[in-house]
Parts: C-alpha cells; structure tokens; sequence
C-alpha cells in the first residue's frame, strides 16, 4: 500500500460534523463524481480507489440524505489492477446536487457552494474531501516532499490555490 492511500485510510476515521461531512461529499462529487440520465433519472457515481472511502460515501449519503446508495467494486484492468470502487446514488441524485450547490440555476458549478464552506473547519473538509478524491502525498522523509490534488477545471484548481494560501501554505497550479 502506498503511503497516500494510508493517509487516506487514517482521514476517513475521523470524526466529522454533518456540515463537514456535506463539504467533503461536495468534493468528492466535484472531483470524481460522474452523471449519467437513466429511465429513473439521474444517477450520480462517486468513483475513488480507496474501500474506506467508498464506505464514508455510502455512510455520509446515507445520514445526510437517508437514501440508499449502492457500492459496486470493478477490477482495473490496466498496471496495477487495483479495485475500483463507486457509490452510486440512483435516486434523488438531482435533489442532492441542488443541495450541495453543485447544481443550480440549471447549471453545474466548478466551485463550492459558499453555504456548504461557511465554517473554517467545513473549508478544511473541503480540502479533505478534495485529497480523498484525487490527492496524493510523499512520505515526509523522502526529498520530494509534496501534496498535489487534481482537478479537471482550471477555475476549480485557482479556488484550491486560494483556499488553500488562507492556512499559510504556498500551493502552486
């Protein structure tokens, strides 16, 4: 296992505030989630490598939402072949992302709702859930010490820059 995936693991086991848990859902959607329209509607997939944070998926949807989401699990088949996993919200995935400001005004929005980010700490969740999407770190005693987080909006990946200088680093695009 990786040295960011163990990272991953230790963040999921946090104890987050329901607001906090809406920030870091809010990310992972931006970051890996994708939309496709079936005969029920619209079915959002959360996709992310880790089991643990599949199963924060499920249980934040879950709490937040009470509706049931499924958790597939599909084989890479490409280098590592390391599992896939995808909460998948069938029902009431319109409704959630009107929730989370992800879509509104019959649009979807590359950055995060100010209702969502309204604490400091729900920021940090934000960045939190940001990492769990797409993040990945060196371990501090290797030369390359670093933490980069991907993204496919060039606007979204400005508003991280930003975000992330407020807790006195100095992040680059």
């Amino acid at each position: 296992m990786s040295f960011s995936n163990d990272i991953k693991n230790e963040v999921v086991r946090y104890s987050y505030t329901s607001s906090e848990k809406l920030a870091i859902l809010s990310a992972l959607i931006k970051i890996n989630g994708t939309l496709t329209m079936s005969n029920k509607g619209l079915v959002v997939d959360i996709r992310t490598e880790t089991a643990k944070t599949a199963k924060l998926i499920f249980l934040i949807i879950q709490e937040s939402y009470k509706i049931d989401c499924r958790l597939l699990v599909a084989k890479k088949n490409k280098f590592n072949k390391n599992s896939i996993y995808v909460a998948q919200i069938r029902n009431n995935g319109l409704e959630i992302l009107q929730d989370l400001e992800i879509y509104k005004d019959g649009a979807l929005d590359s950055l995060p709702s100010g209702k969502i980010l309204k604490k400091e700490n729900d920021k940090r969740a934000y960045l939190t859930g940001c990492f769990l999407a797409s993040g990945s770190i060196n371990d501090p005693s290797s030369k390359n010490y670093h933490l980069e987080v991907s993204t496919n909006s060039l606007r979204h990946a400005e508003y991280l820059q930003k975000l992330i200088s407020k807790f006195g680093l100095n992040p680059k695009v």
